[in-house]
């Protein structure tokens, strides 16, 4: 989960950053150039985001993971953010159930199913870290589903 959430966001962010410098991005000391190239490569190495997210949803297929983890939904439905991603889930896991096996040809669907699992982990983690013998700050979570959380999963990255 960490590959596809990490490099995705490191491509998107590099791509915005292109796009916000025009022109001037193209330049060699705005060192866009060999030095931005780390997650389109690690995007694509050892096989591309798209098959770590099937893998995702293989291991829920297969019962490796469970399919409903409803400790983990409970845990995160406390903020809008966890209420976001497990209802995403949650519809985006029915559906495929009603598929069945034409589920496999929806991409769409199958990343949002496993994008929304990393986020719900994602978001888990971070309510439950501590920090100075206190919780994590829930402002981060805002900041995260802005910059992050997007569904429908954008397909092209």
């Amino acid at each position: 989960m960490c590959k596809f959430l990490g490099t995705g966001f490191g491509v998107d962010c590099i791509s915005v950053i292109r796009k916000t410098m025009g022109a001037r991005s193209l330049q060699l000391d705005a060192m866009l150039g060999d030095e931005s190239f780390l997650p389109n490569a690690t995007s694509a190495a050892e096989g591309d985001n798209t098959i770590m997210e099937l893998k995702v949803v293989q291991d829920i297929v297969r019962g490796r993971t469970k399919s409903i983890p409803l400790k983990l939904m409970l845990g995160v439905c406390g903020t809008a953010e966890g209420r976001a991603a497990t209802t995403t889930y949650l519809t985006s896991f029915g559906r495929a159930m009603l598929l069945g096996k034409k589920a496999i040809k929806d991409g769409q669907l199958l990343r949002d199913i496993a994008w929304s699992r990393a986020h719900l982990r994602v978001i888990s983690n971070w309510l439950n870290q501590k920090q100075d013998g206190t919780n994590a700050p829930k402002n981060w979570l805002k900041s995260y589903a802005a910059v992050a959380m997007r569904f429908p999963v954008p397909t092209a990255m």
